[in-house]
């Protein structure tokens, strides 16, 4: 009898094991799908798993990459930093090339939302290395223009620049239209802080042509802002009131 109730125990926990993960991985799988076309829709089924950080291993590091991905669309808060370090750690072992990029990113991110810059800078320069070698240009570019904002919130607007310069070559080779645009405005805003503003405003024009060919008037919007104020601080009120 003893042996029947300890064999009916095993089943018992063998099922609710295995079945735990395939809910789990088909909750995930749903936040993945809806992720692009109903991000509203996707954070509640995210929120919908509760106590991520009970979860194993594997679906905690996707949870997080999901996590991640959501925060770009709907411009939330990221996780805190040590959920990307664990999720980090999976991926190291399992993932691909470019998401471990992509989760270091998060981290770095993370730890920028946290004022801890240093932090942030060393983990970027590890995402570099791994990107470089990988030959993921456009993620070197998104890597470089939050190295320059991680400068641009030190005020050290000389490197925050080279950095958006970098960016921006990284982007152009991968193809990456909107984000080149973004990033040659950043190195005119860059310009524009350093007082140059001839120079300014040709890389922002620049950036301006660039953006006329997107369906995207908030990038073109905020090119136009910062030639409008490069025109201001020049004392050229009718162009700045122009743009």
């Amino acid at each position: 009898m003893e042996k029947i109730a300890y064999t009916i125990l095993a089943v018992f926990l063998m099922f609710g094991c295995s079945k735990q993960p395939s809910i789990i991985g088909k909750q995930l799988d749903d936040v993945e799908n809806a992720i692009e076309v109903n991000p509203d829709s996707t954070k509640a089924l995210l929120d919908n798993i509760h106590a991520p950080e009970t979860l194993n291993n594997s679906s905690f590091a996707r949870w997080c990459m999901l996590s991640g991905k959501l925060t770009d669309i709907i411009y939330d808060s990221l996780l805190p930093a040590e959920y990307f370090e664990r999720a980090y750690a999976w991926y190291l072992k399992h993932g691909t090339s470019t998401e471990q990029v992509q989760i270091l990113i998060y981290l770095g991110r993370s730890y920028t939302e946290d004022g801890d810059y240093d932090k942030a800078m060393a983990i970027y320069t590890d995402a570099i290395d791994i990107a470089d070698k990988n030959e993921l240009n456009n993620s070197l570019g998104y890597i470089y223009s939050y190295m320059g904002d991680l400068y641009q919130l030190r005020t050290m607007i000389e490197k925050a620049t080279k950095k958006y310069k970098t960016a921006a070559k990284y982007f152009m080779k991968a193809g990456n239209t909107k984000s080149y645009a973004c990033a040659l405005r950043d190195v005119g805003y860059g310009y524009t802080c350093m007082d140059s503003l001839n120079i300014a405003l040709s890389i922002l024009f620049k950036a301006d042509s660039v953006a006329t060919n997107l369906d995207n008037k908030n990038v073109k919007a905020s090119i136009d802002n910062i030639i409008g104020n490069t025109y201001l601080i020049k004392a050229d009120f009718e162009k700045a009131k122009k743009h």
